[in-house]
């Protein structure tokens, strides 16, 4: 784990990108399940929604997206009010992917009209 990590601080500090600790500890774990050669990975977003590192998988590699709560956290980044929150969060839903929503998500408005929008079932 040392190594990797020494390899992956070393292409990120040659990059000049603007790379932060998330975005480290997502290529990490991408790095560590392709050398497992994983069939299946659970993926937490960090913020969650259109800007999470974890957006880089789509298509069929998605299997289904979940928002299981909604609160009032990351409001400097994702929004002021929870309907703001909710269509950021809801940047992770794949198209004509299954979605899984927890209770306090079901009723809002723009997660009504990701599905719409997206094919996605709600499931």
């Amino acid at each position: 784990m040392v190594d990797l990590c020494q390899e992956v601080f070393e292409i990120v500090e040659n990059s000049k990108l603007d790379i932060r600790f998330f975005e480290i500890i997502t290529i990490l774990g991408f790095l560590i399940f392709n050398r497992a050669k994983c069939d299946f990975v659970c993926l937490e977003v960090g913020l969650g929604g259109k800007l999470d590192a974890t957006n880089v998988v789509e298509g069929e590699d998605v299997i289904c997206s979940a928002i299981v709560s909604l609160g009032m956290d990351h409001m400097d980044v994702i929004g002021d009010t929870i309907e703001d929150i909710a269509e950021e969060k809801c940047g992770i839903i794949k198209a004509g992917t299954p979605v899984v929503l927890g209770p306090t998500c079901q009723n809002l408005e723009p997660v009504k009209k990701a599905l719409e929008t997206s094919g996605s079932p709600f499931v």
